[in-house]
This record gives structure tokens, sequence and C-alpha cells, in this order.
């Protein structure tokens, strides 16, 4: 198996995620998998096809407000957990610049803070 190299530190940090598909009024909600400033991991109830545009709202009391963003599906698999079938990798594509340093700023205080980092989700 192959090295995997990653571009982004991701760390594993929960935070409760909504999320729409772009140009929808029906939400839903989800708490990550793991976290990165180029990215995110989401279980999920619902099945989305690789490539579908939806609007994601980060929430956690450490930020100083919600982080918005658009974001691309990258990949989705099956899950046997019936509360969540299916896993997501979501890149973000817009995110406002004060977010995202926000959001960079928090996750590599994270990790220099002994926050784990890169771990494998157990089913």
């Amino acid at each position: 198996m192959g090295e995997e190299k990653r571009r982004y530190v991701r760390i594993d940090k929960r935070f409760s995620v909504s999320f729409r598909k772009v140009k929808d009024f029906l939400s839903s909600g989800s708490r990550n998998k793991n976290i990165s400033e180029g990215g995110i991991c989401l279980p999920l109830y619902q099945y989305f096809p690789e490539g579908s545009l939806l609007e994601v709202e980060i929430n956690s009391d450490d930020f100083k407000a919600p982080i918005k963003a658009k974001v691309r599906l990258v990949w989705i698999v099956k899950k046997a957990d019936p509360s969540f079938p299916f896993e997501a990798g979501l890149e973000f594509l817009e995110i406002a610049p004060a977010e995202r340093e926000e959001l960079r700023n928090y996750i590599k205080n994270y990790a220099a803070e002994g926050g784990e980092q890169d771990i494998r989700w157990i089913d």
C-alpha cells in the first residue's frame, strides 16, 4: 500500500454541520468525521452523486460565527451504519477568506496542542 500524501493537515475534531444541495430548500445535518483546510468528511443519511454541489455551515463555539462554504462532493461510500449509511468527502470550493483563515488557524493550533490528526474511522 502506497504512502498517502495529504495537501492539508486533517484533524479528528467533531463539529455540528448543516448542509443542503445548492438551490434546494431542504437541509439536513450531521457531525463531521474529520476536517482540514481543504475539505470535510461527513457521515450522511442520504446519497448524493459525486460532483454534487452543497452548501455547508460548520457550527462550533470554537469559531466567532458559523463557517459557511460551498463544497463539491468528491467521493461517497456505502457504510454499514443504518443511522448514517454513507460517508462522503467534500472539497471546499467557496469560503470567505476570513473564515478560511480562522479554520486554518484553528486546525494549526489544534494539531500543535496535540489534538488527534489523521484518525481512521472505526466501524
